[in-house]
């Protein structure tokens, strides 16, 4: 009887490798017509090659060096998935126009961790369809460059009065601090700035931040997982879920009990409202979200403004990192900075070169250097991509990074030259796209370029903060879909007196 038991098990299991070997046969004919590097076994596809690039850092090299064996748009096997890549301007043009067939992912990491909600579904990042088209409608207006006019007086106010306050006491005569941390505290504090209530200090939200980013990458994105693997988590894990639950919590519970709440549930009053909390309590009335769930959606654009802080933070550090090798620049750049009186938001405009450095920076490492689509057509049948057809519910993953490391369209791309954006040059369209572009482009980057000029004047108008790395020289993990940086950006703080 036993062996009966073990045969009927060992049928079953053949059966169920047998069934999976032919749908994997089965789903790659579906994508025949479209060229693919060769895979490295007919189960594993290329899986193996792609984990090896990534132990290396090597996963964007990778992807430009498929691009010369297969043309610019290619499949992509991963066991049983199907994914298509692409480095192609066009093909991502006509992902980013055709928002109603292609829509984000609803499983990414910044969603979710292990089953607590960071971000969500409906926030003004991650929605999708209806929700997102009218919480753009209504969020625009905030972050209009006109807006940013009367946000600048407050942000400079707030900065300077941290630097005095704070940083400057830190620093006394001098000392070596992370760069990272400096601009966490300024820029998880510029939201209070924008009106939005703030339960924890400006560096109590960076470490939290960093924590969530940690870990938030190390889930294996089984549906699963909340209820099976949660368990297994390790100590940090459960660490980070656990004070991501408190964090919104304790939000929710300023929100709701802040006077300013009374304000907004009345709707004359909503409606005249000018600050991002008031905002995102519009857009998510539009929305259709009831009283019951509404403050949870504003949770969640909170949250998102937070994350999106940190990679502002992440951008002025991996700027830093190839500072660190030209002084010249840094120099160049710190004689502007110092030289040049931020009266008004105006004034923004003559640090012309200092925005030549930014544009470089986000060149070489863009805050999202991989974004993700699905094919999700109406008639759930096949959609035309470019010369492809794609079956319905075809992943598509689109490289900014390598993009704009393609010699194609960037001469020496792997030279940092901020001089290559003189004599006002513009890119073709879609082969620069660090706030991506389209209608889902990013609706703060007026804000982005303006706070991170802002940041720099102001640190530079008070500080001289070489970077001193040593030995451990920073370095940007290119596996990630955002920009990460392994180690501490040390920079050697010294006051000046202008």
């Amino acid at each position: 009887r036993n062996m009966i038991v073990v045969l009927v098990l060992l049928a079953v299991i053949l059966l169920y490798v047998m069934l999976d070997c032919l749908n994997i046969a089965y789903q790659r004919t579906l994508y025949a017509a479209i060229p693919s590097p060769p895979i490295d076994s007919f189960y594993a596809g290329h899986l193996t090659t792609i984990r090896k690039a990534r132990k290396v850092n090597g996963y964007q090299d990778l992807v430009l060096e498929w691009k010369k064996m297969c043309g610019p748009t290619y499949m992509i096997f991963s066991k049983i998935k199907y994914i298509l890549f692409t480095v192609e301007p066009a093909m991502v043009k006509y992902l980013a126009q055709n928002i109603a067939t292609f829509r984000k992912l609803d499983d990414l990491p910044n969603r979710c961790l292990f089953g607590q909600r960071i971000a969500g579904w409906d926030s003004m990042l991650t929605a999708n369809a209806e929700t997102w088209a009218m919480k753009r409608k209504v969020m625009s207006k905030f972050f209009l460059k006109s807006n940013m006019e009367n946000l600048f007086g407050g942000c400079r106010v707030w900065l300077e009065r941290h630097v005095r306050v704070g940083l400057k006491k830190e620093v006394g005569a001098g000392k070596v601090l992370d760069l990272l941390d400096v601009l966490g505290e300024i820029f998880e504090g510029y939201p209070s700035v924008m009106g939005v209530t703030q339960c924890y200090e400006p560096d109590v939200i960076t470490d939290r931040v960093n924590m969530i980013l940690r870990v938030v990458s190390k889930q294996l994105g089984h549906w699963l997982e909340p209820h099976i693997i949660k368990f297994m988590l390790s100590a940090e894990k459960k660490e980070a879920e656990n004070k991501i639950f408190q964090m919104r919590k304790d939000i929710l519970h300023l929100l709701e009990t802040s006077e300013a709440h009374k304000m907004r549930s009345e709707d004359a009053q909503l409606e005249s409202a000018t600050d991002l909390i008031s905002y995102f309590v519009k857009a998510n009335k539009a929305c259709g979200f009831t009283e019951a769930v509404l403050y949870e959606r504003v949770v969640d654009d909170i949250m998102t403004l937070y994350l999106v802080m940190d990679n502002m933070v992440k951008q002025i550090g991996t700027m830093f990192i190839y500072l660190a090798d030209c002084p010249e620049v840094y120099e160049k750049m710190a004689e502007e900075l110092r030289a040049t009186e931020l009266e008004d938001f105006g004034c923004l405009s003559k640090l012309r070169y200092t925005e030549q450095v930014i544009l470089e920076s986000l060149r070489l490492a863009p805050a999202l250097q991989r974004g993700t689509r699905l094919n999700v057509s109406a008639d759930k049948k096949q959609s035309k991509v470019g010369q492809y057809m794609l079956p319905y519910k075809t992943q598509i993953h689109f490289f900014t990074y390598a993009i704009h490391h393609d010699e194609q369209y960037w001469p020496n791309p792997e030279t940092f030259d901020p001089e290559r954006w003189g004599n006002n040059f513009s890119p073709p369209p879609y082969t620069y796209m660090p706030f991506f572009a389209g209608p889902r482009g990013c609706l703060g980057k007026h804000f982005a370029m303006m706070s991170m000029k802002l940041t720099l004047s102001v640190l530079f108008r008070n500080f001289d903060f070489p970077p001193k790395f040593g030995a451990q020289k920073p370095t940007l993990d290119k596996g990630m879909a955002v920009t990460r940086i392994h180690r501490k950006v040390l920079c050697d703080f010294i006051p000046l007196i202008l």
